[in-house]
């Protein structure tokens, strides 16, 4: 297979033409969308020379910009930007992910690519109603880069996955329950969001799961509220830009390594909770050797918090596979803060992850993100295995 750095991965025309003109935000690809919004709403053209899944390059006026997602923004396969939205058909609808074709047929979602496939069975039958969304009165569902979300009316789910592929083992905690197809590498994960109850206050939400035998499992979701909804993601696994795991006071001994929140502060179902972070510049290895004038870490926020979280460098190097609150490395003193505009946390991590010498990308030890000291409220963030709200590592390219 050709290596992803000798790849020529290309947005259509159309694309660029709906960042400059379309006035409606629907119409916008979605990774575009929150380029423009990382950037103020203004207009920029793309640098079609990209060559990596995870990036657009942004042309400036002097030098370029990169915008590097935590999950591939690109098809497998076709080499093109993935068009986050359903095609209708005769039976349901279909939307073609970054590693992967996912249907909805009935009360089926269908997951399958090379590794095999995948039957989530629900109770209910979506109604496909437009082309971006397939909806019921108590179930949506969209799709993430590379699967669905799902957003369930009330404080609990189930549904019955059964997969059709080579499998491991199965790995989950009350985050997530994933298919192991190797030890340390999914088929497919549901991973938790979060909840909001009837007065909209923004909860977790936990996963429990039954085996049933035959590589068929009934998982239940559910959160403490009372009515309100809840999300979920379900997705095929892609490799991504960051190792990254959360460790909480509340289950010492829980590993998180592919959950896609994290809840960072203080919960009554997770005790305190930290998040742990490293990113893996073996997956942009042509910036490397570029020389960098600064780098942005941009962390989605799920519950519209204002609030900030303290950064820390971890005093060794973690694993994201065993990493627990008794086995967490130790924290650094405290070297910056977070900003927040309540839909991005973002960090300037320049003096972390360059250089000062010669100012390209330097092997780190990541981060350690944790609420400030005395506060007992949370804030819910993305980790580096969300599809649906990616995060992104903009990295500004000295000409």
């Amino acid at each position: 297979m050709t290596p992803d750095n000798h790849w020529i991965l290309q947005c259509s025309e159309q694309e660029v033409i709906n960042i400059k003109s379309s006035k409606n935000d629907y119409q916008y690809n979605a990774i575009l969308k929150e380029i423009k919004y990382l950037r103020g709403m203004s207009d920029f053209i793309i640098d079609r020379r990209n060559s990596n899944r995870y990036r657009i390059m942004v042309k400036e006026s002097v030098g370029n910009t990169a915008y590097c997602f935590s999950t591939p923004i690109y098809n497998i396969k076709t080499k093109t930007l993935v068009q986050t939205n359903f095609t209708t058909n005769k039976t349901g609808a279909v939307f073609k992910g970054t590693n992967g074709l996912i249907s909805v047929n009935q009360n089926h979602c269908i997951f399958e690519n090379n590794d095999g496939r995948c039957t989530i069975t629900m109770s209910e039958v979506p109604e496909i109603y437009k082309k971006d969304t397939a909806s019921k009165s108590n179930v949506i569902i969209t799709p993430t880069l590379c699967g669905l979300r799902f957003t369930v009316k009330g404080n609990s789910f189930q549904l019955q996955l059964r997969s059709e592929a080579k499998q491991d083992s199965i790995r989950s905690n009350s985050l997530c329950f994933s298919v192991m197809k190797e030890k340390f590498k999914p088929f497919l994960s549901v991973a938790s969001l979060y909840a909001r109850d009837e007065k909209n206050k923004v909860l977790p939400v936990e996963i429990k799961y039954l085996d049933k035998g035959n590589q068929t499992y009934d998982i239940s979701l559910f959160h403490s509220g009372k009515n309100g909804s809840l999300i979920f993601e379900v997705n095929l696994y892609e490799p991504k830009l960051f190792q990254d795991t959360t460790v909480e006071s509340a289950h010492p001994d829980v590993n998180n390594a592919y959950g896609a929140v994290g809840f960072i502060g203080k919960t009554k179902e997770f005790g305190e909770q930290w998040l742990y972070s490293r990113p893996d510049f073996s997956k942009i290895p042509d910036i490397v050797s570029e020389r960098i004038e600064k780098v942005l870490l941009h962390i989605p926020i799920l519950n519209g918090s204002s609030e900030n979280v303290d950064v820390y460098i971890p005093e060794k190097r973690f694993c994201s596979f065993g990493s627990t609150w008794n086995k967490k490395i130790n924290a650094s003193p405290k070297i910056t803060v977070s900003n927040n505009n309540c839909r991005y946390l973002t960090v300037d991590v320049t003096t972390i992850f360059v250089n000062r010498t010669d100012r390209t990308l330097v092997y780190n030890e990541g981060l350690i993100l944790k609420k400030p000291k005395g506060k007992n409220d949370f804030i819910a963030i993305s980790t580096g295995d969300c599809y649906s709200a990616p995060q992104i590592l903009e990295i500004k390219l000295k000409n």
